[in-house]
């Protein structure tokens, strides 16, 4: 609706809508240590959150220091299993 109304793009950075997701880093290796990080090549889109390539990884799909991460920061809720730890 918004897009149809142009009151937003695709292309709009998501930075103007979230700043906190202005100065985003990435992992070198996904695998690896969570401060090895390198800043984000490219500003995140609308377009590039509605169709999952934004580069966020799922709990499910996490291994290494990132899925202890997740395990750490949700109690244990949904990682590995749907039920609450």
């Amino acid at each position: 609706m918004l897009i149809e109304e142009d009151r937003l793009a695709f292309d709009t950075p998501i930075s103007h809508l979230l700043p906190e997701l202005a100065a985003r880093r990435v992992l070198r290796d996904p695998t690896g240590p969570l401060d090895n990080t390198d800043p984000a090549r490219t500003p995140l889109t609308v377009l590039d959150l509605l169709t999952h390539r934004a580069g966020y990884a799922y709990h499910f799909t996490s291994t290494g220091p990132l899925a202890d991460a997740y395990f750490a920061t949700f109690n244990g809720f949904g990682v590995g299993n749907d039920t609450p730890a």
